[in-house]
């Protein structure tokens, strides 16, 4: 079965994605360019794929594309052949400090472009918190929809990654091979300007006391309901 593996984006789709690619050696299509400012026009304008787009789709077993959390009802119409989608969920304070670092290393047009998803604030931790919080509201309304989709907290995956990797690849019927990756767990993907994990709770020295607030008060809802407490 082919799988999707989404999310917010810096919320661990890479690790996870990356390590079950390795560990059950199915091919994988990994966030490539091309396709960061086609979902937001899917989304604003239900626009199409070209056609080059829609094959690499098809043919590739795992596809990563954190920003697709926002087009899962799309993409069931699109005869992609059967596929289930992993959300990748994470305490939405760790998430924005993990995306404020990255728009200080560049794109910061890519994230902090929000008005596609009819996010019109001018605070970039309030874009940013409301970001998480679009995403993970249109995927817990796809699955509310019977989408066959599967979460799974960034917590949970690093206090014990081989086994979250595991149980994927049974759910999925792919064959798996800790050997692939049982030395490169602590790996760090797609972070070329850093080599460190920063793992969670990471938001109790990057984030200031007013930032937490304006998180807790556009994410607090759902905070809560994923024990981010």
């Amino acid at each position: 079965m082919k799988t999707l593996i989404v999310g917010c984006e810096r919320s661990g789709t890479s690790a996870v994605s990356s390590l079950l690619h390795l560990a059950t050696g199915k091919s994988i299509l990994d966030d490539p360019e091309e396709y960061w400012t086609k979902y937001p026009d899917i989304y604003a304008n239900n626009e199409k794929f070209s056609v080059n787009q829609w094959l690499k789709l098809k043919v590739n077993n795992i596809v990563k594309i954190p920003g697709f959390a926002t087009i899962l009802t799309n993409l069931s119409r699109m005869h992609l052949g059967n596929f289930k989608t992993y959300y990748i969920v994470r305490d939405p304070r760790d998430n924005v400090a993990a995306l404020l670092e990255r728009v200080n290393q560049g794109n910061a047009e890519l994230f902090l472009n929000t008005e596609w998803l009819n996010i019109k604030m001018d605070n970039a931790v309030e874009k940013l918190a409301m970001r998480w919080r679009r995403y993970l509201e249109l995927a817990m309304a796809y699955q509310k929809n019977d989408g066959d989709i599967v979460f799974v907290r960034y917590e949970d995956f690093f206090d014990n990654k081989i086994n979250t990797i595991k149980k994927i690849s049974k759910q999925l019927n792919f064959s798996f091979d800790e050997k692939k990756i049982f030395d490169k767990i602590e790996n760090q993907f797609r972070k070329s300007w850093d080599n460190r994990i920063r793992g969670p709770g990471r938001w109790k020295t990057d984030l200031s006391a007013s930032e937490v607030n304006k998180i807790d008060k556009i994410c607090g809802k759902l905070m809560r309901i994923w024990d981010y407490e």
